[in-house]
């Protein structure tokens, strides 16, 4: 058998009762924090203007957070959009893949339309991201390395995976739709830092759903191909490691790798940002007359944004995320506005920053020099960011920033009342009506 055929087959025939229960543990959470990040980004200005361009009829599809529906394709978009616009949303630092941003947008608006059961649900999401996650492995670092958004190009095809799964497509037409959303992905680094970037996400949503639902009418389509020489890892990296795409007993799954974020900027500034709070709380600012940071290159590669001039740039400069981090002691969503990136503290405070690529750090780790104005010096290194797989955000942790995200938008006590929620569907196929209630903007 082809190790295309082989992986699909492993795919189509993987059960609930299949995965292990630290990644039905894992999926659950996965699922909260896309609520949480999803919720909060529903009324942003790249959710809204998505929302009234395109929606169209009939409108029967969640947007999550909200009373409005819409139909499907545009419920995949702007779900996609809404959990990535933040940034806050859950990272495969390895990859760098946000993998439910666009899989669990792709099956958001099948909830209304199929009967399924919590356990489909979560069924589609863990595998979904998982096939994301091995796709992005088998193809990095190359795929990254050449400019491609890889949360937009291997996002598409894990939600293809996700939403045949949860259609339960045959074989031979989950191959066809992982096939099609390969074909039509696409996403740039050069849009990181703007409205376009959370695009991506949305669109890789809407791209594996439409790829699913074409496939299921019998659309013909080339069959998952990782040999010819126009297949998609042949195109979006060289180096392809086959070895990566299959999951064997002895291997724990990916997606126990993915972790959520704390702070809502780009996943490589995080090391610098615990730096930055770590020196709030043992220096005053005032006293700090610069500072130098070690950083693994990928940090300068992806957040080397001098002077942001917008919320947006700002979670891609990692000399304002430290200076921010530095000044108040802490990083959250309101430091991402506009007029927070222009404050003159923290201007001057960047400017007080260097920063130096160090190609013995690991992704996750950095090292934080800082020269006081009495000449003496303060040393912090970080080993492994917050929220990172070593150092990972806990479940009380992912609660509390679920509040801060949740709660604002449908109410006190939503957050813990969807997690009861998702609970009771791990060991019961049930309907998930009453979740989706807990979904909707009340009022």
């Amino acid at each position: 058998m082809l190790l295309e055929d082989e992986f699909v087959h492993w795919v189509h025939k993987l059960t609930w009762g299949d995965i292990p229960v630290e990644v039905k543990r894992h999926t659950l959470m996965s699922v909260l924090n896309y609520l949480a990040v999803g919720i909060h980004g529903a009324f942003s200005l790249p959710a809204e203007t998505a929302l009234t361009t395109l929606s169209g009829q009939p409108r029967q599809s969640l947007i999550v957070g909200r009373k409005e529906r819409t139909d499907r394709y545009t419920s995949a978009l702007v779900n996609g959009i809404a959990a990535h616009v933040e940034d806050f949303d859950d990272t495969h630092l390895e990859t760098v893949i946000h993998p439910c941003a666009p899989v669990v947008s792709s099956v958001i608006p099948l909830l209304t339309e199929k009967a399924v059961s919590g356990q489909d649900f979560f069924l589609s999401v863990a595998v979904g991201c998982e096939v994301a996650l091995r796709l992005g492995m088998s193809i990095s670092p190359q795929h990254y390395d050449e400019g491609w958004h890889i949360t937009s190009t291997c996002g598409a095809v894990g939600a293809a995976v996700a939403s045949s799964k949860l259609l339960k497509l045959d074989v031979d037409a989950l191959s066809g739709a992982m096939s099609a959303a390969g074909n039509h992905a696409a996403g740039l680094q050069a849009s990181f830092g703007s409205m376009t970037k959370s695009l991506h996400a949305g669109i890789a949503a809407q791209n594996g759903l439409l790829s699913t639902e074409l496939a299921s009418k019998g659309l013909a389509q080339t069959k998952l191909s990782t040999t010819f020489p126009g297949s998609f890892v042949a195109v979006w990296g060289l180096g392809f490691k086959p070895h990566q795409l299959m999951l064997d007993s002895s291997q724990p799954w990916e997606l126990l790798s993915n972790s959520f974020k704390p702070y809502p900027s780009g996943v490589v500034t995080h090391p610098a940002i615990d730096a930055g709070i770590l020196l709030h709380r043992a220096v005053e600012s005032t006293k700090v007359d610069s500072i130098t940071l070690h950083v693994h290159p990928l940090v300068l590669e992806l957040t080397n944004k001098e002077q942001p001039s917008s919320g947006l740039e700002g979670k891609f400069s990692v000399r304002y995320c430290v200076a921010a981090s530095v000044l108040d002691g802490y990083l959250s969503v309101s430091h991402f506005t506009d007029e927070m990136v222009g404050r003159r503290d923290v201007i001057e405070m960047q400017q007080r920053i260097r920063v130096i690529p160090d190609d013995g750090l690991q992704r996750d780790s950095c090292s934080l020099t800082a020269r006081l104005v009495s000449e003496a010096s303060k040393e912090i290194t970080v080993s492994h960011a917050t929220g990172s797989r070593n150092n990972p955000m806990t479940l009380a942790g992912l609660l509390q920033k679920s509040q801060r995200l949740i709660d604002p938008v449908l109410g006190a006590g939503r957050t813990m009342a969807l997690w009861k929620e998702l609970n009771t569907h791990v060991s019961q196929p049930l309907s998930l009506t009453h979740f989706i209630d807990l979904l909707t903007e009340t009022g």
